[in-house]
């Protein structure tokens, strides 16, 4: 197979530990074109970069790169991977105009989602509690019914409720991966990585394989960076104080976008940062038309079709209009006239799914519907 030799020369460019988008771009002005920089890096000139080691390094790395690219990319192209540099016309607006954008991602799907014209990142913590569980599934019929596209990081917690739930609503996903494009890591989320992919998603990672060796703890930031990027707002589920999340949220603000917050009790950790952020002026957010609104859809319009979709039966969907107030189980007998034994197989289902949740004897509707 011929090689895109550019492809290759930007794939060895951002390939170098220590040399990050904005260096990067720094090298190209300064040498004029991508071959001049790499001719430099191959030479050990004291033009790129002040520190000597770094020179040196990627001096004698150099050949080690462009031989381990030039095979990288080849197996990219077996498996339809597509390299985006910011010369492309696939490359989205949203990241040309933030600060440290990638030179070059890597995309594998459904690439009309990179222009998706309403993006919303939902990003929160990995330990997710049943609270923060609850309102994903309440918020995403709307959110979907919406068309927004919803921008995650394909990590344990909320980040896969996050793209699960979407997709069970037939909702568009992007996964901004902090590992190589190619497959989710560990195990369990390569197969939310798959189901995005067979579903009509989209995955995208700044690496095509995994460089935990080289680019250690950087490389979440990284990702969190693109994951704002390419959305038009954040909400942040749930997360503490040092989170990640947190991280995300501040290049929203960095890049003018709006962030949302999911309050939560003050004696729960996983609070904590999104009650920080709501403080410092984040968007709380009580039910999705606080989000919608911002984009310009008007949650009345969407609601009729919401509930169409949502419930199987008429009885389910008195039950659920019957529990906007909490109600016990025999005021749900005696309201709606059925048996107890088969309106308790209804309560149940509709625990299972996520749309009645129990509070002591009383049950009542998900947050946030």
């Amino acid at each position: 197979m011929l090689f895109d030799q550019k492809a290759i020369q930007w794939m060895v460019l951002t390939s170098f530990p220590n040399l990050g988008p904005a260096h990067q771009k720094k090298l190209l002005q300064h040498f004029g074109t991508i071959e001049s920089v790499l001719n430099a890096i191959q030479q050990g000139s004291p033009d790129v970069h002040p520190r000597v080691d770094f020179v040196q390094s990627w001096k004698t790395l150099s050949s080690t790169v462009l031989e381990r690219s030039q095979k990288v990319y080849d197996r990219l192209q077996k498996n339809q991977v597509v390299l985006i540099h910011e010369d492309c016309p696939e490359y989205p607006t949203r990241l040309k105009h933030i600060q440290g954008a990638p030179l070059l991602f890597y995309a594998n799907g459904n690439l009309d989602l990179l222009h998706h014209n309403k993006n919303l990142g939902i990003v929160g913590t990995r330990q997710i509690t049943p609270y923060g569980e609850r309102v994903i599934r309440s918020l995403m019929p709307h959110l979907v019914q919406g068309d927004l596209c919803i921008v995650s990081g394909n990590a344990y917690g909320v980040d896969s409720a996050a793209h699960e739930n979407c997709l069970q609503h037939q909702g568009h996903t992007i996964a901004v991966q902090a590992v190589g494009v190619e497959q989710g890591q560990p195990a369990r989320q390569h197969q939310v990585f798959q189901r995005i992919l067979s579903q009509g998603g989209l995955v995208v990672s700044e690496f095509a394989e995994n460089y935990e060796d080289q680019f250690g703890k950087h490389l979440f930031p990284r990702r969190n960076r693109l994951i704002s990027g390419l959305s038009d707002g954040v909400l942040v589920i749930e997360a503490a104080r040092k989170s990640g999340s947190l991280i995300t949220a501040q290049y929203a603000v960095n890049q003018n976008k709006n962030v949302y917050a999911i309050p939560g009790n003050l004696d729960q950790k996983l609070s904590l940062g999104c009650l920080d952020l709501i403080r410092n002026g984040a968007t709380p957010v009580l039910q999705a038309s606080d989000i919608l609104e911002d984009f310009q859809i008007s949650s009345d319009s969407l609601e009729t079709k919401i509930k169409q979709e949502v419930f199987d039966s008429p009885i389910e969907k008195q039950v659920h209009e019957l529990c906007e107030v909490p109600r016990s189980f025999d005021d749900l007998v005696e309201l709606t006239g059925e048996s107890a034994s088969s309106l308790s197989a209804i309560v149940t289902k509709m625990q299972l799914m996520g749309k009645l949740v129990q509070d002591g004897h009383q049950f009542k509707v998900e947050l946030l519907s």
